[in-house]
């Protein structure tokens, strides 16, 4: 199960996109908030800099502050300035910052700015019309969504807006058609955004450990999507429009309520990786015998009395799991993909009359090279 877990973190890193984020905060507000003193410094040495725009990546998570330049400012460490806070300041570390320091204005050429985890509710506008931001990333801040502003910017290339407490987008997001990936896992979304519709150059979308139970036909616009995370729903019926998206490549659908997958899904031809954990599902659609590309599928946790025929017609799969259902017998037929690298069966109530027959099975697949986890 680690192993799966990983696999799937790692998934959720390459579309989670490490989108940087930073908050306006005014010298009134520096001085009130009391950082620690290293914090303070740094800030300090940013407004006293000759060559703040040779910054090109910010960090401020937590108690540390981190900036990257092109050029020597202040430190460096490999030719990178590396600036860090102070390891003082528990009641700052406690309360975060209000706000979004005005300091990082000054450093245009930033590509890369991540403000997390801290108590800022507002977004102002220079921040996200800053020249050369690419990714931007406020995960972790109680955002109040009438409180953000968001600017036409031609180069943001990824927005995480996680754990922030949303129930919608700002309107003013549809501005930024260049957006290729946002992140909104851990919010209150209960329905779909429509006003995300606008943006269709979407490839990588988040909606992980929302409540969100259909989506609307107007998602049929993301032509160019290629990985979305529902994971942690509340879906009972699969969305049809998602059979609508033949540029899907990863389709991450575990634990919520669906007890059917339709035909239809058979039209996703370039789906890499399928994952439908936790949910109630008793049999797949003959259909998926043309998911042709797929290499993983889990639908470990569900309802299966046996191996679903269709998945012995996919022939490119690597790694299967079937963990965790009620399946009395390993069909035999599961020998027959000769791909086949890694295979999961454990927590099933096997009840062979003859306990060899499934070790047999077993001993052969092992001997062929295929890890099989019980």
């Amino acid at each position: 199960m680690l192993m799966k877990t990983f696999r799937f973190l790692a998934l959720l890193a390459v579309w989670a996109l490490a989108v940087p984020f930073a908050r306006a905060q005014s010298e009134d507000s520096l001085d009130t908030e009391e950082p620690p003193r290293g914090l303070a410094t740094t800030l300090e040495q940013i407004r006293q800099t000759n060559r703040p725009d040779t910054i090109t990546e910010i960090e401020l998570v937590n108690r540390d502050l981190t900036f990257k330049s092109k050029e020597p400012v202040i430190d460096t460490v490999d030719g990178n300035l590396v600036m860090r806070a102070g390891s003082g300041g528990g009641e700052w570390i406690n309360n975060g910052w209000l706000e979004i320091p005005a300091e990082i204005a000054r450093c245009v050429n930033a590509k890369h700015i991540v403000i997390t985890k801290h108590r800022i509710s507002a977004v102002p506008a220079w921040l996200t019309a800053m020249p050369a931001l690419e990714r931007l990333d406020l995960s972790g801040n109680p955002l109040n969504v009438r409180l953000i502003r968001f600017s036409r910017n031609e180069h943001l290339r990824s927005l995480n807006l996680a754990s922030c407490g949303l129930g919608n987008v700002p309107r003013q997001l549809r501005r930024n058609r260049a957006l290729q990936g946002v992140v909104l896992n851990n919010n209150r979304f209960t329905a779909f955004p429509k006003r995300l519709c606008r943006l269709r150059n979407l490839e990588t979308m988040g909606f992980y450990g929302n409540r969100l139970s259909a989506l609307p036909r107007s998602f049929r616009r993301f032509k160019s999507l290629k990985v979305i995370d529902l994971y942690h729903n509340k879906f009972k019926v699969f969305p049809d429009v998602l059979c609508q998206l033949p540029s899907q490549q990863v389709l991450a659908f575990s634990y919520n309520q669906l007890e059917q997958i339709p035909e239809n899904i058979g039209n996703l031809t370039n789906l890499t990786e399928v994952y439908l954990r936790g949910n109630r599902l008793t049999t797949l659609p003959e259909s998926m015998q043309q998911l042709g590309k797929t290499k993983l599928l889990f639908v470990s946790e569900n309802a299966f009395a046996a191996v679903p025929p269709v998945i012995f017609q996919m022939r490119n799969l690597e790694e299967l799991d079937v963990s965790a259902n009620q399946m009395k017998k390993l069909a035999p037929q599961v020998a027959q993909l000769s791909r086949l690298k890694l295979l999961y069966v454990s927590s099933n109530p096997f009840a062979y009359p003859d306990y060899r027959e499934y070790a047999q099975l077993v001993s052969s697949m092992k001997n062929r090279g295929v890890q099989v986890v019980e």
